[in-house]
């Protein structure tokens, strides 16, 4: 928890904050080493979850292990049905590594993603065909903010 004492999360707590009823959770221009917030909390009931890296960052996100360990923490996975992300830099494999830990969700928006990891993530996708689909409940796919020069032919 306090592995980036340079950097701020030094001061967050040793306890969890538990937030029994924040269904909508925004965090907005986070950076590597702030997303770390998402440790103290807990949020049993929540719904949706939106989260804006800064895009001023020049760094390859490692997002799987705080997402997922926030969700698993919260023990919100009956609940969660909505992820937004909006970043200037992931790579595929972390993306992947995301997804595959939330089976559950229903509705997932990917804004300012690269189109080239989109690619990669749905060339992945589509070479499991047949297999059990990473999101098999998703029912809204939303890819915003994607240049479609970016795509090869398909």
């Amino acid at each position: 928890m306090r592995s980036r004492s340079n950097h701020g999360t030094e001061h967050l707590p040793n306890s969890r904050l538990l937030l029994p009823k924040v269904r909508t959770l925004r965090l907005q221009n986070v950076s590597p080493y702030t997303i770390d917030i998402i440790r103290v909390l807990k949020t049993p009931q929540l719904a949706e979850l939106n989260i804006d890296l800064d895009e001023d960052e020049d760094y390859d996100w490692k997002l799987s292990e705080p997402v997922l360990s926030f969700i698993k923490r919260s023990q919100c996975d009956t609940t969660l049905r909505l992820f937004h992300l909006r970043c200037a830099r992931i790579s595929a494999e972390e993306l992947l590594a995301t997804f595959r830990g939330l089976p559950f969700l229903v509705h997932l928006t990917l804004q300012s993603v690269p189109a080239e990891t989109i690619f990669e993530v749905l060339e992945v996708f589509a070479m499991e065909e047949g297999l059990q689909p990473d999101l098999p409940n998703l029912e809204t796919l939303e890819l915003l903010q994607l240049q479609p020069d970016v795509f090869p032919t398909l």
